[in-house]
């Protein structure tokens, strides 16, 4: 049941996506489209987040994020390797390889990977995480990710540091109630 819903959330991701870039033009915001609606901590994923923390923070639970994460990738991978190679084309990216949207879904997995274990652990103990934690995460792989596409420094968005804290706040508050 769980993989079905991990499936079902990255498809439905994939598919406001889709939707989110017939409004885009310019090929950085495409590929910044494409990348924010691939973290699994997006705001509109709070109520999914909410329902899955209590299996998320527990150690059994590290499969259904790798399952769930496998999914986003896979929806997403194709749609990634299309805007960035847009945005090669456009000559708005210069990647340092044929291939980097893989490297570059890899880095933002990781970075939600990480960004969760910050805020998982301060849920935890029902508080937000440190938004200077967040920050460190969220500047150290967008900075990394922008090395890899040869894009200018600031024009990669992996996600708002604002969103971030308002869905670490959701599930701080959820994780208070259920306690």
């Amino acid at each position: 049941m769980l993989d079905a819903l991990c499936s079902s959330h990255a498809q439905k991701a994939e598919e406001e996506a889709a939707f989110l870039l017939t409004q885009l033009e310019d090929p950085l915001h495409r590929v910044n489209c494409v990348l924010s609606s691939m973290m699994p901590l997006r705001k509109d994923a709070g109520e999914f987040l909410t329902m899955m923390l209590p299996v998320l923070e527990k150690p059994e639970g590290l499969p259904v994020l790798i399952r769930w994460q496998e999914e986003l990738l896979n929806a997403f991978l194709p749609l990634l390797e299309q805007e960035v190679d847009n945005a090669r084309r456009m000559q708005r990216l210069y990647p340092v390889t044929a291939r980097a949207a893989l490297p570059v879904a890899v880095l933002a997995d990781r970075c939600a990977r990480e960004a969760l274990q910050v805020i998982i652990s301060a849920a935890q103990k029902a508080q937000r995480p440190e938004a200077a934690a967040l920050l460190e995460v969220l500047e150290a792989y967008r900075r990394s990710i922008e090395v890899l596409l040869d894009a200018p420094y600031g024009s990669i968005e992996l996600a708002s540091l604002a969103d971030w804290d308002a869905l670490a706040g959701r599930l701080a508050a959820a994780a208070r109630g259920g306690r």
